[in-house]
């Protein structure tokens, strides 16, 4: 009973303070407005192509399909797409699995068959809309409708030459747009800065003077502890439903068909910020020092995580430091269930959100002493 009324206490006195929680909502979605707009052009992803690795294996039939494909690998060096011969399917296969390639084409008599590369999903994606025009510029449906009778149907032949590319790995899926990108990774920045919130419900109980009162009452110290917490991860999940709600119906950002399992990912997130912000603020009680290392450890940790900007354009060192940073997994998690519908990475990040959350809960807990509120 006690860690209720802790609880809603804890609630009540965020709500009261509607100049904070209403700009700690704004910020992330003017961020949001702000990147996905300007940045929307970076965010083209039939723009250019640089650097990619692709992995085929042609079909020794001189079909048309395969004679028009050798063509698109002599083409592919001008455009920025390297592809490399691979001695049958099973090594090209293999291949992707182990990450060495972006993606692995497979040319037969039966059609095209693409293998992409989750954990390169941008450049996987640029082939994969790369062998969409490559089929168009080649008029590859009324050749192949010519010479590979087996793979003809009546869709092929109502001029959609993207669906003679087969799409395998974890395909189906759709590479986000500026405003989608901004709308996850301002997510996680809301998550993160309820660290502000824990951080928050401590030092006001120092700075409103009630924390003699609420020592002196008959509450243990773990109900105070559990109370604060709980209260704070409810006030930030109420922020980031809204914050949803506004991307997903006002600007149109694509959050996929699984919700739920995107909130099964971030109640751990936010259960892991919140609770370092108790933890620092009940071991440092000065509540501005507090305030400045939250601040530098946020935006650091949502640099690395891709926050402001894709990590891997800065080069495989940066991607290597980026994943000391929970938010990058965060991230990856949330994409992954909304593009691919991969719950791998998903476990992953709740994982270490609750492994931090509780090591932060024990910190806070031998931290809160009795003089720790004073």
């Amino acid at each position: 009973m006690n860690i209720y009324r802790i609880f809603i206490i804890s609630v009540k006195q965020q709500l009261r303070n509607k100049s904070g929680w209403i700009m700690g909502l704004l910020f992330p979605i003017v961020l949001m407005l702000i990147l996905g707009t300007t940045l929307a052009g970076s965010f083209d992803h039939s723009a250019k192509y640089k650097d990619i690795n692709v992995l085929y294996k042609n079909s020794p039939n001189n079909t048309a399909l395969s004679l028009a494909f050798q063509g698109l690998i002599q083409h592919g060096k001008e455009i920025g797409i390297q592809f490399t011969a691979a001695e049958n399917a099973q090594q090209g296969i293999e291949s992707i699995e182990n990450g060495k390639y972006a993606s692995f084409v497979n040319v037969d008599e039966n059609g095209l068959e693409l293998y992409k590369n989750e954990n390169n999903a941008l450049k996987a994606g640029l082939v994969e809309a790369a062998l969409g025009s490559f089929l168009q510029r080649y008029k590859a449906v009324s050749e192949i409708a010519n010479e590979t009778h087996t793979i003809v149907n009546s869709t092929m032949q109502a001029s959609q030459p993207e669906d003679h590319v087969k799409v395998s790995s974890l395909g189906d899926r759709k590479l986000p747009k500026a405003m989608d990108y901004y709308a996850v990774t301002m997510l996680t920045f809301l998550i993160i800065a309820a660290a502000f919130n824990g951080m928050g419900a401590i030092d006001g109980e120092r700075s409103s003077n009630t924390a003699s009162r609420l020592l002196c009452s008959p509450v243990k110290k773990h109900e105070i502890l559990i109370g604060k917490i709980l209260g704070m991860v409810l006030f930030t999940l109420l922020q980031a439903l809204i914050l949803i709600g506004f991307s997903k119906y006002i600007m149109n950002a694509y959050w996929g068909v699984h919700l739920g399992a995107i909130l099964f990912i971030v109640i751990p997130a936010i259960v892991m910020a919140v609770s370092f912000g108790v933890g620092l603020a009940l071991l440092i009680k000065n509540g501005m020092l507090v305030m400045q290392i939250l601040q530098m450890g946020m935006n650091i940790l949502i640099f690395l995580g891709g926050g402001y900007f894709p990590i891997d354009k800065l080069g495989k060192v940066m991607q290597s430091i980026s994943n000391v940073s929970p938010v990058k997994w965060i991230n990856q998690a949330i994409f992954g269930v909304i593009y691919s519908g991969d719950f791998s990475s998903a476990q992953i990040a709740i994982l270490l959100c609750l492994v931090l959350a509780v090591l932060f809960i024990i910190l806070s807990s031998i931290s809160f002493r009795k003089g720790a509120l004073r």
